[in-house]
Protein backbone atom coordinates (compact mmCIF):
# COMPACT_ATOMS: atom_id res chain seq x y z
CA UNK A 1 0.00 0.00 0.00
CA UNK A 2 2.96 2.35 0.71
CA UNK A 3 3.29 5.16 -2.67
CA UNK A 4 6.12 7.08 -2.20
CA UNK A 5 9.52 6.08 -2.30
CA UNK A 6 10.37 7.12 1.71
CA UNK A 7 7.65 5.36 2.63
CA UNK A 8 8.70 1.92 0.72
CA UNK A 9 11.74 2.48 2.50
CA UNK A 10 10.11 2.68 6.04
CA UNK A 11 8.44 -0.24 5.31
CA UNK A 12 11.56 -2.66 3.70
CA UNK A 13 13.28 -1.83 6.60
CA UNK A 14 10.90 -2.07 9.53
CA UNK A 15 9.87 -6.20 7.86
CA UNK A 16 13.70 -6.88 7.36
CA UNK A 17 13.97 -6.37 11.02
CA UNK A 18 10.99 -7.36 12.46
CA UNK A 19 10.15 -10.45 9.93
CA UNK A 20 6.08 -11.15 9.06
CA UNK A 21 4.67 -11.31 5.26
CA UNK A 22 5.52 -9.11 2.74
CA UNK A 23 3.47 -8.76 -0.55
CA UNK A 24 5.22 -7.49 -3.56
CA UNK A 25 4.05 -7.46 -6.72
CA UNK A 26 6.40 -8.73 -9.72
CA UNK A 27 6.50 -4.89 -11.45
CA UNK A 28 7.15 -3.46 -8.06
CA UNK A 29 9.92 -5.64 -7.27
CA UNK A 30 11.81 -5.24 -10.15
CA UNK A 31 11.39 -1.37 -9.89
CA UNK A 32 12.52 -1.98 -6.60
CA UNK A 33 15.65 -4.02 -7.01
CA UNK A 34 16.67 -3.31 -10.64
CA UNK A 35 14.54 -0.07 -11.62
CA UNK A 36 14.73 3.49 -10.01
CA UNK A 37 16.87 5.76 -8.60
CA UNK A 38 20.49 3.85 -8.30
CA UNK A 39 20.89 5.38 -5.01
CA UNK A 40 17.42 3.32 -4.08
CA UNK A 41 18.36 -0.34 -5.23
CA UNK A 42 20.85 -0.82 -2.93
CA UNK A 43 18.99 -0.07 -0.11
CA UNK A 44 15.85 -2.50 -1.74
CA UNK A 45 18.36 -5.46 -2.72
CA UNK A 46 19.77 -5.45 0.61
CA UNK A 47 16.50 -5.14 2.88
CA UNK A 48 14.04 -7.13 0.62
CA UNK A 49 15.82 -9.29 -1.65
CA UNK A 50 18.27 -10.39 0.29
CA UNK A 51 16.47 -10.19 3.73
CA UNK A 52 13.73 -12.79 3.16
CA UNK A 53 14.37 -16.17 4.19
CA UNK A 54 11.84 -17.76 2.18
CA UNK A 55 9.99 -16.44 -1.20
CA UNK A 56 7.07 -17.52 -2.72
CA UNK A 57 6.05 -16.85 -6.37
CA UNK A 58 2.85 -16.92 -7.71
CA UNK A 59 2.21 -17.51 -11.18
CA UNK A 60 5.66 -18.48 -11.78
CA UNK A 61 5.47 -19.11 -15.75
CA UNK A 62 6.00 -15.53 -15.85
CA UNK A 63 9.82 -16.03 -15.06
CA UNK A 64 9.93 -17.20 -18.46
CA UNK A 65 13.41 -15.29 -19.62
CA UNK A 66 16.45 -15.57 -17.95
CA UNK A 67 17.23 -12.15 -19.34
CA UNK A 68 14.93 -10.36 -18.86
CA UNK A 69 14.21 -7.39 -16.14
CA UNK A 70 11.71 -10.01 -14.03
CA UNK A 71 14.46 -12.97 -13.86
CA UNK A 72 17.11 -10.65 -13.47
CA UNK A 73 15.82 -9.20 -10.27
CA UNK A 74 14.15 -12.11 -8.46
CA UNK A 75 17.57 -13.93 -9.52
CA UNK A 76 18.81 -11.32 -6.55
CA UNK A 77 16.81 -12.90 -3.96
CA UNK A 78 19.52 -14.57 -1.41
CA UNK A 79 17.38 -17.31 0.37
CA UNK A 80 17.78 -20.82 -1.35
CA UNK A 81 13.75 -21.63 -0.26
CA UNK A 82 12.20 -20.42 -2.86
CA UNK A 83 8.70 -21.76 -4.00
CA UNK A 84 7.28 -20.89 -7.48
CA UNK A 85 3.30 -21.48 -8.28
CA UNK A 86 1.93 -22.10 -11.74
CA UNK A 87 -1.52 -23.20 -13.19
CA UNK A 88 0.28 -22.17 -16.27
CA UNK A 89 1.19 -25.47 -18.23
CA UNK A 90 4.09 -24.37 -20.57
CA UNK A 91 3.93 -24.87 -23.95
CA UNK A 92 6.13 -27.45 -25.36
CA UNK A 93 8.80 -24.55 -24.53
CA UNK A 94 11.83 -26.22 -22.43
CA UNK A 95 13.48 -22.58 -22.44
CA UNK A 96 10.89 -20.69 -20.50
CA UNK A 97 10.86 -24.13 -18.26
CA UNK A 98 14.66 -23.99 -17.92
CA UNK A 99 14.11 -20.46 -16.59
CA UNK A 100 11.93 -21.12 -13.82
CA UNK A 101 13.60 -23.83 -12.77
CA UNK A 102 17.03 -22.63 -12.84
CA UNK A 103 15.55 -19.64 -10.22
CA UNK A 104 13.68 -21.99 -8.38
CA UNK A 105 16.90 -24.34 -8.28
CA UNK A 106 19.93 -22.68 -9.68
CA UNK A 107 22.28 -25.25 -11.29
CA UNK A 108 19.91 -28.01 -10.99
CA UNK A 109 19.80 -28.39 -14.83
CA UNK A 110 23.39 -27.18 -15.29
CA UNK A 111 24.10 -24.47 -17.64
CA UNK A 112 21.91 -23.33 -20.65
CA UNK A 113 24.41 -24.29 -22.97
CA UNK A 114 24.58 -27.55 -21.66
CA UNK A 115 21.00 -27.95 -20.71
CA UNK A 116 19.48 -27.77 -24.53
CA UNK A 117 22.77 -30.19 -25.67
CA UNK A 118 21.53 -32.88 -23.15
CA UNK A 119 17.67 -31.93 -23.39
CA UNK A 120 15.89 -29.34 -25.15
CA UNK A 121 17.54 -30.56 -28.41
CA UNK A 122 17.35 -34.09 -28.23
CA UNK A 123 13.47 -33.80 -27.28
CA UNK A 124 12.49 -31.25 -29.84
CA UNK A 125 14.15 -33.42 -32.55
CA UNK A 126 11.82 -36.03 -31.97
CA UNK A 127 8.13 -34.32 -32.01
CA UNK A 128 8.13 -33.61 -35.70
CA UNK A 129 5.44 -36.07 -37.90
CA UNK A 130 8.53 -36.41 -39.87
CA UNK A 131 10.95 -37.22 -37.33
CA UNK A 132 12.76 -40.54 -37.72
CA UNK A 133 12.35 -43.64 -35.40
CA UNK A 134 15.55 -42.98 -34.01
CA UNK A 135 14.96 -39.29 -32.86
CA UNK A 136 11.96 -40.32 -31.57
CA UNK A 137 13.55 -43.30 -29.53
CA UNK A 138 15.90 -40.93 -28.07
CA UNK A 139 13.60 -38.06 -27.48
CA UNK A 140 11.33 -40.51 -25.60
CA UNK A 141 14.11 -41.51 -23.58
CA UNK A 142 15.42 -37.81 -22.48
CA UNK A 143 12.24 -37.23 -21.44
CA UNK A 144 12.54 -40.05 -19.30
CA UNK A 145 15.94 -38.52 -17.84
CA UNK A 146 14.61 -35.31 -17.37
CA UNK A 147 10.88 -36.48 -15.48
CA UNK A 148 13.43 -38.63 -12.72
CA UNK A 149 15.66 -35.52 -12.62
CA UNK A 150 12.99 -33.10 -11.49
CA UNK A 151 10.46 -35.12 -9.93
CA UNK A 152 12.02 -34.18 -6.43
CA UNK A 153 11.25 -30.77 -7.25
CA UNK A 154 8.60 -30.46 -9.26
CA UNK A 155 5.36 -31.39 -7.80
CA UNK A 156 2.47 -31.67 -10.04
CA UNK A 157 -0.77 -31.49 -8.51
CA UNK A 158 -4.53 -32.10 -10.99
CA UNK A 159 -7.67 -30.79 -10.02
CA UNK A 160 -8.31 -34.55 -8.59
CA UNK A 161 -6.51 -33.82 -5.58
CA UNK A 162 -9.08 -31.25 -4.85
CA UNK A 163 -12.42 -33.15 -5.96
CA UNK A 164 -12.64 -34.76 -1.89
CA UNK A 165 -12.19 -31.54 -0.39
CA UNK A 166 -13.68 -29.42 -2.47
CA UNK A 167 -18.32 -29.22 -2.79
CA UNK A 168 -19.63 -30.15 -6.80
CA UNK A 169 -19.91 -27.36 -8.66
CA UNK A 170 -22.98 -25.89 -9.54
CA UNK A 171 -24.22 -23.64 -11.99
CA UNK A 172 -27.00 -21.45 -11.65
CA UNK A 173 -28.31 -19.17 -14.94
CA UNK A 174 -30.93 -16.54 -13.73
CA UNK A 175 -32.50 -14.27 -16.16
CA UNK A 176 -33.44 -10.32 -15.44
CA UNK A 177 -35.46 -8.42 -16.91
CA UNK A 178 -34.31 -4.90 -18.45
CA UNK A 179 -35.37 -2.28 -16.12
CA UNK A 180 -36.94 0.69 -18.06
CA UNK A 181 -33.75 2.82 -17.82
CA UNK A 182 -32.32 -0.15 -19.20
CA UNK A 183 -33.98 -0.72 -21.86
CA UNK A 184 -34.32 3.37 -23.07
CA UNK A 185 -29.96 3.49 -22.72
CA UNK A 186 -30.53 0.27 -24.81
CA UNK A 187 -32.15 1.48 -27.39
CA UNK A 188 -29.74 4.56 -27.49
CA UNK A 189 -26.83 2.76 -27.81
CA UNK A 190 -27.96 0.97 -31.18
CA UNK A 191 -29.47 4.30 -32.65
CA UNK A 192 -26.04 6.03 -32.28
CA UNK A 193 -24.60 2.41 -33.84
CA UNK A 194 -27.19 3.07 -36.56
CA UNK A 195 -26.68 6.61 -37.32
CA UNK A 196 -22.62 6.10 -37.38
CA UNK A 197 -21.85 7.82 -34.07
CA UNK A 198 -18.97 7.59 -32.11
CA UNK A 199 -19.60 3.61 -30.95
CA UNK A 200 -18.82 2.96 -34.74
CA UNK A 201 -14.65 3.91 -34.00
CA UNK A 202 -14.48 0.99 -31.61
CA UNK A 203 -16.38 -1.39 -34.29
CA UNK A 204 -18.94 -4.49 -32.73
CA UNK A 205 -16.82 -4.71 -29.79
CA UNK A 206 -16.87 -1.27 -28.13
CA UNK A 207 -20.46 -1.16 -28.85
CA UNK A 208 -20.69 -5.06 -26.94
CA UNK A 209 -18.55 -3.40 -24.30
CA UNK A 210 -21.25 -0.07 -23.61
CA UNK A 211 -24.22 -2.76 -24.04
CA UNK A 212 -22.29 -5.06 -21.10
CA UNK A 213 -21.71 -1.92 -18.94
CA UNK A 214 -25.79 -1.21 -19.54
CA UNK A 215 -26.62 -4.37 -18.55
CA UNK A 216 -25.11 -4.39 -15.20
CA UNK A 217 -26.05 -1.28 -13.97
CA UNK A 218 -26.46 2.11 -15.28
CA UNK A 219 -24.22 3.87 -13.12
CA UNK A 220 -21.56 1.67 -15.02
CA UNK A 221 -22.03 3.08 -18.12
CA UNK A 222 -22.48 6.93 -16.54
CA UNK A 223 -18.58 5.78 -14.53
CA UNK A 224 -17.55 4.46 -17.48
CA UNK A 225 -18.39 7.68 -19.98
CA UNK A 226 -16.88 9.51 -16.71
CA UNK A 227 -13.39 7.96 -16.60
CA UNK A 228 -13.01 7.64 -20.45
CA UNK A 229 -13.63 11.78 -20.59
CA UNK A 230 -11.25 11.99 -17.57
CA UNK A 231 -8.81 10.35 -19.24
CA UNK A 232 -9.00 11.45 -23.50
CA UNK A 233 -10.21 15.15 -22.75
CA UNK A 234 -7.05 16.23 -21.23
CA UNK A 235 -4.75 14.97 -24.07
CA UNK A 236 -7.70 16.30 -27.04
CA UNK A 237 -7.10 19.75 -25.19
CA UNK A 238 -3.35 19.77 -25.00
CA UNK A 239 -3.22 19.25 -28.51
CA UNK A 240 -5.90 21.61 -29.65
CA UNK A 241 -4.83 24.21 -27.22
CA UNK A 242 -0.84 23.79 -28.35
CA UNK A 243 -1.98 23.97 -32.16
CA UNK A 244 -3.92 26.87 -31.51
CA UNK A 245 -1.10 28.49 -29.42
CA UNK A 246 1.13 28.69 -32.53
CA UNK A 247 -1.65 29.76 -35.13
CA UNK A 248 -1.30 33.35 -36.48
CA UNK A 249 -5.07 34.01 -35.79
CA UNK A 250 -6.11 36.63 -33.38
CA UNK A 251 -6.40 35.97 -29.60
CA UNK A 252 -10.13 36.54 -29.34
CA UNK A 253 -10.81 33.83 -32.62
CA UNK A 254 -8.43 31.36 -30.14
CA UNK A 255 -10.83 31.96 -27.45
CA UNK A 256 -13.65 31.74 -29.06
CA UNK A 257 -12.85 28.52 -31.32
CA UNK A 258 -10.97 26.90 -27.96
CA UNK A 259 -14.27 27.16 -25.59
CA UNK A 260 -16.64 26.21 -28.48
CA UNK A 261 -14.08 22.94 -28.77
CA UNK A 262 -14.32 21.98 -25.22
CA UNK A 263 -17.85 21.48 -25.51
CA UNK A 264 -17.89 19.59 -28.71
CA UNK A 265 -15.12 17.33 -26.60
CA UNK A 266 -17.51 16.94 -23.82
CA UNK A 267 -20.41 15.51 -26.16
CA UNK A 268 -24.15 15.15 -24.56
CA UNK A 269 -24.64 14.62 -21.15
CA UNK A 270 -24.20 11.52 -19.46
CA UNK A 271 -27.10 9.39 -18.99
CA UNK A 272 -29.28 9.54 -16.28
CA UNK A 273 -28.38 7.76 -12.94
Amino acid sequence: LAKSVDERRRVAKSWAARGGVLLLSYELFGTLVVGGQKRHRGFFRTHVAEAADVVVCDEAHRVKREKARLATALSAVGTARRVGLTGTPVQNNLGEFYAMLSWARPLLLDERRAFDARFAEPIAAGLFDDSSKRDVTRSKRRMAVLHTLLEPVVHRRGAALLASAVPPKHEVVVYCRLTDVQRRLYGERLAIWERGGDDKSGGVFALCEHLRQVFNHPHVAALARRHNEERVLPAKLEKRVMASFICDDDEESDAGSGADEVADLRGPPAAPR
